[in-house]
């Protein structure tokens, strides 16, 4: 008897053989597909979070460069008050350059109350923002003096 040399194959069909491996191979693609998409799924979400925080950091220096141009206005205001307390029209109003920005400011003089409200706005992108600030003044003196202020 001859004895036969095993080289480690099977005695299964090879088609049955074709059909297990085209299993393992979808199986596989199934899984890689799942964790790319798992990766490309959080890649969109970081980009989205990188995205909204520099939006926000954005928003939030727009809104404090619209402060500091409007309270400019203001000070501008006090200063020309300071300058010519004189100034009794009913509405004076300009417009302050501050930088690439612009404030825009009006004195009102309410000759019954004698104070001068003072409101001054300034817009940076899409934040505005608004002051109101009153003053007196003493008759005798002329010195100014600052009853309120208001943000809005």
């Amino acid at each position: 008897m001859k004895s036969k040399v095993s080289l480690g194959l099977t005695n299964e069909p090879t088609s049955q053989r074709a059909n297990e491996l085209s299993h393992s191979g979808q199986a596989t693609l199934s899984t890689v597909l799942l964790i790319g998409g798992i990766i490309v799924g959080i890649g969109i979400l970081l980009v989205f979070l990188a995205l909204s925080f520099l939006n926000s950091s954005y928003a939030y220096r727009a809104s404090a460069r619209a402060e500091s141009v409007a309270q400019s206005g203001v000070y501008d205001a006090l200063v020309q008050l300071d300058r010519d307390s004189s100034l009794t029209t009913s509405i004076y109003s300009y417009s302050l350059p501050v930088g690439s920005d612009t404030a825009m400011v009006s004195v009102t003089w309410n000759s019954s109350a004698d104070q001068f409200t003072i409101s001054s706005t300034a817009t940076v992108a899409l934040s505005t923002k608004t002051i109101l600030a009153v003053t007196s003044a003493d008759p005798t003196t002329g010195q100014i003096f600052l009853s309120s202020w208001k943000e809005q």
